[in-house]
């Protein structure tokens, strides 16, 4: 452990200077932070009432809920709800701390992958890992959790196929950080997931297990990417294809790449008016022109691999690969081509493989890197407690994301607010003092031609019946859910179960769970 120390001193060093900002009292102004924090409680509050996994935020859009944890990746709320039960910390230092955590992480996992080739290139790796510009934008500027976890988490992914193809079986826990990943960040860890497997071809033997460890980590996340994959359609940008931003506004000009100024606003249409930095770093840069130095002079196809995929990486982000995203569907999912930006900084390290780790290196790096990100270490502005709780009663009891038609059900067109769970124009309604957000009890004496509304937003995963026997719900006109009353004095029972796709998901995950526990036991000696 000794030969470890400097090293990791050094990488530890590094992430603390890059983070310490963060570590005072408060939460601070970003693009995404506060809508985080709001996601975190609404987590808590859905584990509290039992439910597991957490699809819907109950809570949400003025309480008529909001199927959010289909469609947001649910990995660091779960992460975060679990910490906020266990311990007193506030959610806002729960998330600083996770922040840093993956921070750090990430780059203790590039140490570990390189240092068998040499402690000091992991170092080195560690550190273009670090201060990459885009690491703290995803901290300061934008806040983005889901990214700035995958990107700590994916690092392992490659520690642990490298471990996995030397030991030449399948082990338990060797789908578990591909799973954590794909469970972290919608697109990048797909995306993540597809140059770890890239890589692993050329690179790695034992190539059909590595494989089988990926679907078994796909299996495993079923729970989450099944339905956020076939139930789109359900959700107000999925059945419009309309995803908010759009791809074609936030395309990044080749000399932005290279150098754009640090600021605090957002990516703008044009370039004139864009607001945060889009560079790719001054210490990756001089790695990636390294390699291809040593590519020019000593051709090597292992080589070739990488710089067609960091350049494909690169490409996708400048304005003349517009006809791409126009024919392929899934990535203008994405909102964002300079999100491109995650995979190219997982990627610049790996060029390490092919280059001979010297001082000179180390020192060239580390040196560019801290010039680089030395005024980037910081948010533009903590809030008082008077401003916070000002922004977060702003959102509060709305859809915890920036634009409410991103996640609330396709027949939920209009915001709407109400005080009850369930009311009738026709008919006199009692409410049960047992009833929940998710299980809404109510009696009512009718004539068999009336309807009560349920001021929850509509979905197939809603379930009625009266007096035990299975009732057909509808979306009203508002997009809420309408129950038909039945002749005479009935009790009616509403409430939150799941889609047959998302059963089947969910049984897709429990099966490869099992199947890992008893791959556990099987070689317990």
């Amino acid at each position: 452990m000794k030969k470890h120390f400097w090293p990791l001193l050094l990488t530890l060093g590094l992430t603390l200077w890059l983070t310490f900002s963060l570590l005072r009292p408060g939460w601070f102004d970003s693009h995404d932070g506060i809508y985080h924090i709001r996601r975190v409680g609404e987590m808590t509050e859905m584990l509290k009432l039992g439910y597991f996994p957490v699809r819907w935020g109950l809570f949400l859009d003025n309480s008529y809920g909001t199927p959010i944890f289909n469609y947001v990746y649910p990995g660091p709320y779960y992460l975060a709800s679990f910490l906020k039960l266990i311990t007193p910390l506030g959610v806002p230092t729960i998330l600083k701390l996770l922040a840093i955590g993956s921070l750090g992480g990430g780059a203790l996992a590039w140490y570990v992958f390189f240092q068998k080739k040499s402690r000091l290139a992991g170092v080195i790796a560690a550190t273009l890992y670090l201060t990459t510009p885009y690491q703290l934008v995803n901290l300061f500027v934008r806040f983005s959790l889901g990214e700035i976890m995958v990107l700590g988490i994916l690092p392992w992914v490659l520690v642990m196929y490298q471990y996995l193809a030397k030991q030449g079986r399948l082990l338990w826990y060797a789908p578990l950080p591909l799973f954590a990943a794909l469970i972290s960040h919608n697109f990048l860890g797909l995306l993540g997931m597809g140059v770890i497997l890239l890589y692993s071809l050329f690179y790695l033997p034992n190539f059909r297990l590595l494989l089988k460890t990926t679907l078994l980590s796909l299996l495993l996340a079923s729970f989450f990417l099944v339905p956020m994959l076939l139930e789109r359609s359900l959700v107000l940008s999925g059945v419009a294809q309309d995803y908010s931003f759009h791809f074609f506004d936030h395309f990044v000009m080749p000399f932005q790449l290279l150098y754009s100024r640090w600021d605090y606003w957002y990516s703008m249409p044009g370039i004139v008016n864009d607001g945060m930095t889009f560079q790719l770093g001054f210490a990756s840069l001089s790695t990636v022109l390294l390699a291809l130095i040593l590519f020019l002079r000593h051709r090597s196809r292992s080589l070739a691999i990488l710089f067609l995929l960091y350049l494909a990486t690169i490409f996708l982000m400048l304005p003349m690969t517009r006809f791409v995203w126009n024919h392929v569907p899934i990535l203008q999912v994405m909102q964002f081509p300079w999100r491109l930006l995650g995979i190219a900084a997982f990627v610049t390290p790996l060029f390490l493989l092919h280059l001979k780790p010297t001082p000179i290196l180390l020192f060239l790096v580390l040196f560019l890197g801290l010039i680089n990100t030395r005024n980037y270490r910081s948010p533009r502005k903590f809030w008082d407690s008077t401003e916070f709780a000002t922004e977060y009663a702003l959102i509060k009891d709305k859809t915890a994301t920036s634009l409410r038609q991103e996640l609330v059900p396709r027949w939920a067109v209009d915001e709407r607010w109400q005080n009850v769970l369930v009311s009738s124009d026709q008919v006199a309604i009692e409410l049960d003092s047992a009833s929940t957000q998710g299980k809404i009890i109510f009696s009512t004496v009718a004539t068999g031609t009336e309807s009560a509304t349920v001021h929850k937003n509509f979905f197939p995963s809603w379930r009625g019946a009266v007096n035990g026997q299975k009732l057909i719900l509808s979306p009203s006109v508002d997009g809420a859910i309408s129950v038909p009353l039945s002749p005479g004095a009935h009790t009616y029972t509403i409430k939150l179960g799941s889609t047959l796709i998302e059963l089947l998901a969910n049984g897709l995950s429990l099966l490869t769970l099992l199947y890992l526990i008893m791959l556990k036991f099987r070689y317990v000696r």
